[in-house]
């Protein structure tokens, strides 16, 4: 049986897991799951950000999310790019929530 701590913190294996898989439906699912603002710019773009974070330095702006377009399209997964962004703001905010447990 998990304790406590990992139930808080296998939303966030979990969304993790869903960035590296690169499924941009999956990743949009978790970064709503972790309560992020998500907005839709048009079918191919999406801005995210979240509350929590709105004092930070660096993960207080609203980060880009565009989906599979173009000559990209056939590959059905988001870039490492914006993987590699999704996976920063998620890692800041289960830090941010660490802190806020007291571990």
């Amino acid at each position: 049986m998990a304790d406590s701590s990992d139930t808080g913190d296998s939303i966030f294996r979990e969304a993790l897991s869903a960035i590296s898989s690169g499924d941009p439906e999956e990743v949009l699912k978790y970064l709503k799951m972790l309560h992020f603002e998500v907005r839709t710019q048009d079918q191919t773009h999406f801005i995210y950000v979240h509350p929590d974070l709105k004092e930070d330095p660096i993960f207080r702006y609203p980060r880009n999310l565009f989906l599979p377009h173009g000559k990209n399209r056939d590959r059905g997964r988001l870039s490492k790019h914006d993987q590699s962004k999704a996976r920063q703001i998620v890692e800041a905010l289960r830090v941010l929530k660490t802190k806020e447990r007291g571990y």
